[in-house]
């Protein structure tokens, strides 16, 4: 069952999701955006200068990020660089402590890099001793978490004739109780988590490539789910689609996820191409926009929310936007289509389009960095993670570094 951050979240008739299944080891990071779905580590007492590399591993070409579950760090990267002719995905478990990889699941599949590097976009979700992954042509696989030995897979297109979108499936597994939810099948679809069998599907279209995010409203478990052209509140149990806001893209590129506002029952929704973002506020069989703007357009990736403000990548430009009216509080230029996350004492950790790394506060005035480095380099578009005191990053080659930000 979902829970709330707060109790002052229950109020407001909407709360952020969480996991599911057992709670998350305090530190872990055990699915994309963080236990809360939201970027934001509720770690403290982490240190945000003089970062040493704790160790570097490679796991070869893509752009998925980190799961963290105890003392094991799951991510994935596609062969192609190195075997060009038998073209293969891995699924990759790595020690937290030294990046030595402990085990990977291997299976074919394409790099498809149009118009970037290519190889999976989606994170692999930890969840009760499984590692469950998505692949770019809809491969879905759930692993034991110890060996990586298959428990059940299915094929999205194959078995549920799910059409793949122009850049391939890029939305990551969401657990919710008995179920494993994706970004497919135009507005979703539901697989049993122990055996794999289809729950509900809503379509086959093209689907967008943003992850399911789980939230609670008037007291009733919800999804929030960004597909192709539209917002979208469904009911986790059996798919329905209990509202619906228009949100067409070029291409249908929507790319990053709704952003819960817990205190204030609204999610915020954001892409490029001219479309903008906008405050939408919700209810169990409702929802109606509050304000739209062009002050956030998040073409690849999600902003983050911390006390009242989103900051994020306005195309090329860091942003901090007012979440309350939606004017901008100010801009910092320099780096590119980067990405971000944020601890919950309020620092970003930024890392910019070429590898730079910055550590800066969430302050709503000003532009304010604590630390700078240059710790990969090469196309980085992936998020960072903050886990159990360890900075996690990676380039589009795969080139990953763990940074120790352990107070000693």
């Amino acid at each position: 069952m979902m829970h709330c951050t707060a109790i002052a979240l229950m109020a407001a008739g909407i709360c952020v999701g969480s996991l599911s299944g057992p709670a998350a080891a305090a530190g872990d990071w055990p699915h994309w955006r963080g236990p809360h779905y939201d970027g934001v580590s509720r770690e403290t007492g982490w240190r945000s200068d003089n970062l040493k590399v704790l160790w570097r591993q490679n796991v070869q070409t893509g752009f998925s990020s980190v799961a963290v579950s105890g003392a094991r760090v799951y991510t994935m990267g596609n062969n192609a660089d190195t075997d060009p002719n038998s073209q293969a995905d891995t699924v990759y478990c790595l020690d937290a402590d030294t990046g030595r990889i402990l085990w990977r699941h291997t299976y074919p599949c394409p790099l498809l890099p149009k118009q970037y590097e290519g190889g999976p976009g989606a994170t692999p979700t930890v969840d009760d001793g499984r590692v469950y992954a998505f692949s770019k042509v809809g491969d879905v696989f759930c692993l034991d978490a110890d060996d990586g030995q298959v428990i059940w897979s299915r094929n999205v297109v194959r078995d549920f004739a799910a059409e793949v979108p122009t850049w391939g499936f890029a939305g990551s597994p969401v657990i919710w109780n008995d179920r494993v939810i994706l970004s497919a099948a135009q507005t979703g679809l539901a697989l049993d988590r122990a055996t794999g069998d289809l729950l509900w599907q809503n379509g086959t279209a093209p689907c967008g490539y943003s992850t399911a995010v789980p939230f609670r409203a008037d007291n009733r478990d919800m999804i929030a789910l960004l597909d192709a052209t539209s917002l979208v509140g469904l009911i986790p149990e059996t798919g329905d689609i209990r509202w619906r806001i228009p949100w067409p893209t070029k291409d249908g590129f929507n790319m990053a996820d709704p952003i819960i506002a817990p205190d204030t029952a609204t999610i915020f929704v954001s892409s490029g191409y001219r479309q903008g973002c906008a405050k939408i506020a919700v209810s169990h069989n409702r929802a109606e926009v509050v304000w739209k703007s062009q002050a956030m357009r998040n073409h690849l990736a999600t902003s983050v929310l911390i006390d009242g403000f989103l900051y994020g990548m306005d195309l090329f430009t860091l942003a901090c936007v007012d979440h309350a009216t939606g004017s901008v509080k100010w801009t910092h230029r320099g780096l590119g289509q980067g990405s971000l996350t944020a601890g919950i004492d309020g620092r970003l950790i930024i890392l910019g389009e070429k590898g730079q790394l910055v550590i800066a506060r969430a302050n709503p005035a000003a532009f304010e960095p604590i630390f700078e480095m240059q710790a990969v380099t090469g196309r980085c578009w992936t998020a960072p993670v903050l886990a159990a005191g360890r900075i996690y990053i990676r380039n589009a080659a795969g080139d990953m570094v763990c940074l120790d930000a352990r107070h000693e």
